[in-house]
């Protein structure tokens, strides 16, 4: 089976492989992120492609992986990527993160289901 991610192979969650998210992720949470995504293997392809498309607006930027909890809507998880700009002047991040949200997230983002979030944060 194929998705709509410029070619990439969705992968079923038993062939996932989680090294490759620690190797590319800061993982907050490993044991809970991984389950997650093991319950969501739809998202494993925007995984997957998410810091290489990051990586022409943040070239330097740390990614961090952690599953968010809504306390104000029960039982709603999602999982979110917050890029760590710390090299860049918060306007400058900011810009920079419109450039990826409209010139890639938005029109991928329809494929999360809405349990996957990409957003700034320095830590």
């Amino acid at each position: 089976m194929s998705s709509n991610l410029g070619k990439l192979a969705v992968v079923d969650a038993p062939a996932f492989e989680s090294e490759w998210i620690v190797q590319n992720y800061i993982v907050v949470g490993r044991d809970e992120v991984l389950e997650f995504v093991t319950q969501h293997p739809f998202l494993v392809p925007l995984l997957k492609a998410i810091p290489g498309q990051l990586k022409t607006y943040f070239s330097d930027a740390r990614l961090y992986l952690e599953v968010s909890y809504d306390p104000e809507i029960p039982d709603y998880e999602k999982l979110v990527v917050f890029i760590s700009p710390d090299a860049y002047a918060p306007e400058q991040a900011f810009d920079l993160f419109k450039q990826f949200k409209y010139g890639w997230w938005l029109a991928t983002s329809q494929q999360t289901q809405n349990m996957l979030h990409v957003m700034l944060g320095y830590r």
